[in-house]
C-alpha cells in the first residue's frame, strides 16, 4: 500500500531534480553572456587603444624636383588628426638598402596638424640608394606606446623605455 507521503516525497524529488538542473542550466547561460560581455569589453578596448594611434602617421614626401632642385634630404610629413598632442615622438629614417645606421629624430612632441621636416640621411657611398623607408615612434595620451613600421602598420611597445630602445634598433643603432 502506498502512503500518500510517500507521493509527496516523490513529487518533491521531482521539482529538487528540476530545480537543480534549471539553476544549473541558468548558471551556464550566465556564464556564456558574462564570457560574451568579457569579449566585448576586450574589443572595445582595443578599439579605444587604436583610435588615438591610428591618428598619427608618417610618410615620405616626392623629392621636390621643380628647376633642377634636387637634394639627398629626404622630405618627411608626419601627420596627427587627433585633437590632443602625441609625446615622445621619434623617427627612423634610412635606406633599406643601405648597411649604414638610419638618421634618428626626435620630435617629442607631435601637435594635431601636418607637419613636414627636411632631414639628412647618411648613404654608403656613391650610387643608387633606393627609396627611403620612414618608421615612427610615439606614446599617446593613454601613455600607450606605439611603432607605425615603414608600411603603416601599428604595432603597441612596452612602456617609453621600450619605445626609445625600439626606435634605436630600428635606425640601426643598437
Amino acid at each position: 500500500m502506498t502512503h500518500w507521503w510517500d507521493i509527496a516525497q516523490g513529487i518533491g524529488a521531482i521539482f529538487t531534480a528540476i530545480g537543480v538542473f534549471g539553476g544549473a542550466f541558468a548558471i551556464r547561460s550566465q556564464y556564456k553572456q558574462t564570457r560574451e560581455l568579457v569579449r566585448q569589453n576586450v574589443r572595445e578596448d582595443q578599439d579605444r587603444r587604436l583610435h588615438q594611434a591610428s591618428r598619427v602617421a608618417a610618410w615620405i614626401e616626392p623629392p621636390d624636383t621643380r628647376n633642377g632642385n634636387y637634394s639627398m634630404d629626404v622630405q618627411v610629413a608626419v601627420a596627427n588628426s587627433n585633437r590632443l598632442p602625441v609625446y615622445h615622438g621619434q623617427l627612423v629614417i634610412k635606406y633599406p638598402s643601405q648597411k649604414i645606421v638610419g638618421t634618428l629624430e626626435v620630435l617629442d612632441v607631435v601637435p594635431p596638424g601636418t607637419h613636414t621636416g627636411s632631414y639628412s640621411v647618411a648613404v654608403d657611398g656613391p650610387g643608387p640608394v633606393g627609396k627611403p623607408i620612414v618608421y615612427l615612434f610615439f606614446q599617446d595620451r593613454n601613455q600607450v606606446c606605439w611603432e607605425q613600421n615603414s608600411l603603416g602598420e601599428l604595432e603597441e611597445v612596452g612602456g617609453t623605455g621600450d619605445l626609445l630602445e625600439a626606435a634605436r634598433r630600428a635606425a640601426g643603432l643598437s
